[in-house]
């Protein structure tokens, strides 16, 4: 398939160029997708907000539409480490192995910077975050956004009042929590959807 990122390890169906079928890939997407959907209904809702706040602030930093996707793609799955985490009581703490777990359960699914973007969703700017205590530059552009989503999913939880509030402390996150482009276009892109049509 012309066009098609370079191949995912792992993947059975492959065309005359060794790049993945999109349609086998979606198919392993998809099956994970319904584990969630099985395991944790509510799991899927959350992720499918991130997915479309991340999917905003992407737009807004000016990614291109394949990279949307992709991002929207392991947004989706972020938190599907959770999943074995917490069901398998191995775990010394669950919520911070599950970046990791997921990690894991998708390499050979998703691209590789995707699979590094769901490692790296709690990373922090200040290198306050986990699991690997990345800093600054360190963090993939595409981790911190699904990070920002996420965070902003968290606080935004309660309703139209709860946004009032959560703009100003996750403006008060860059350059500390998170890089200043990611949220700037975090704002950008709450300051959009609320303007009228």
């Amino acid at each position: 398939m012309e066009g098609f990122p370079s191949p995912l390890p792992g993947a059975t169906a492959r065309d005359e160029n060794g790049c993945v079928d999109p349609a086998d890939a979606g198919h392993r997407v998809g099956g994970l997708i319904r584990v969630i959907a099985a395991r944790d209904p509510a799991q899927l809702t959350r992720s499918g907000d991130i997915a479309r706040r991340a999917a905003d602030i992407a737009v807004e930093l000016k990614w291109g539409p394949w990279e949307v996707f992709l991002l929207q793609e392991a947004a989706l799955l972020q938190d599907v480490g959770t999943l074995y985490s917490a069901g398998d009581g191995t775990a010394a703490d669950p919520d911070r192995a599950h970046p990791l777990m997921g990690a894991m359960m998708t390499e050979g699914i998703l691209l590789p910077r995707q699979v590094e973007w769901i490692r790296s969703h709690h990373e922090r700017w200040d290198g306050s975050g986990y699991p690997a205590g990345l800093c600054g530059d360190e963090i993939p552009t595409g981790a911190a956004m699904i990070g920002m989503a996420d965070t902003w999913r968290g606080l935004t939880d309660a309703g139209p009042r709860a946004r009032d509030e959560a703009l100003p402390v996750c403006e008060a996150m860059a350059g500390r929590s998170f890089a200043e482009p990611v949220v700037a276009g975090l704002v950008r892109s709450v300051t959009a959807s609320r303007a009228p049509p």
